[in-house]
């Protein structure tokens, strides 16, 4: 209530429960942070409104979910091994990642959404400095996926411990996969093919990635623009789209 209150939305009080409901199949610790700082609890509306408007994309459907910040080991691991590297890892990561099993290519897909909830995203400056911080939040994200989990990452050398990476990719997503079963996120028919496809990752597959941005910005009339911009979809959502989600709930 008091999130929504915040940003203008205490018409829709009576659907905090409701709310809160949405949060549990992205993750059950999400809801800690609406008691958290004012940092969190706008992350939490926004991971909210963005599972709700990608359920309406119809690009929520047959997909596993993983939010990334429960596997900051993945993150902590390549930020070790940073001088090896040469270069400077952060931690900033990408809220969630929905993973899409196709067994019959053996390909993997990884869909990267980044998610904002801001106010006077208008300006061009605001926009551009978003529009950075969103770009490195993903890229960090897909480089820390490929550096463990990529069969191609290492060229035509693969890591020494690539059969321990898979089983360790294996039961990071069967988890998942499972859980949105239960959540009824996963139809039979596409839980059976998950469950074939980690079955038998060890035989080969590849990794691809998609890049998205959801940006919704409360003090912009108006539905949704959208432009893409070096590989990444940025979607703006404007507080009449926002209306709109809350109030088929």
């Amino acid at each position: 209530e008091r999130v929504l209150n915040d940003y203008g939305l205490s018409e829709f009080k009576d659907r905090a429960h409701s709310l809160l409901g949405e949060l549990r199949p992205l993750s059950g610790r999400l809801a800690l942070k609406l008691v958290s700082s004012i940092t969190h609890r706008a992350e939490a509306l926004g991971l909210v409104l963005a599972k709700m408007f990608l359920e309406y994309q119809d690009a929520f459907r047959d997909q596993a979910v993983v939010p990334l910040d429960a596997h900051l080991d993945l993150f902590r691991a390549l930020q070790r091994n940073a001088d090896e590297l040469e270069d400077e890892i952060s931690l900033r990561r990408t809220d969630v990642a929905l993973f899409d099993f196709d067994p019959a290519n053996r390909v993997l897909t990884c869909s990267l959404v980044e998610v904002k909830c801001y106010r006077a995203a208008g300006t061009l400056g605001v926009l551009s400095q978003l529009k950075h911080s969103i770009a490195e939040q993903i890229n960090q994200s897909e480089r820390t996926l490929r550096h463990h989990f990529d069969p191609d990452q290492a060229g035509s050398v693969d890591r020494a411990d690539r059969v321990m990476k898979t089983q360790e990719f294996v039961s990071l997503l069967e988890f998942y996969v499972d859980r949105a079963y239960r959540l009824k996120l996963l139809s039979f028919e596409a839980y059976e093919e998950a469950k074939f496809f980690l079955r038998t990752m060890e035989s080969g597959y590849k990794l691809r990635f998609t890049r998205s941005a959801l940006v919704f910005d409360f003090d912009k009339e108006g539905s949704e623009e959208f432009l893409e911009d070096n590989g990444i979809e940025f979607h703006r959502i404007g507080v009449d789209s926002i209306r709109k989600l809350l109030g088929v709930l």
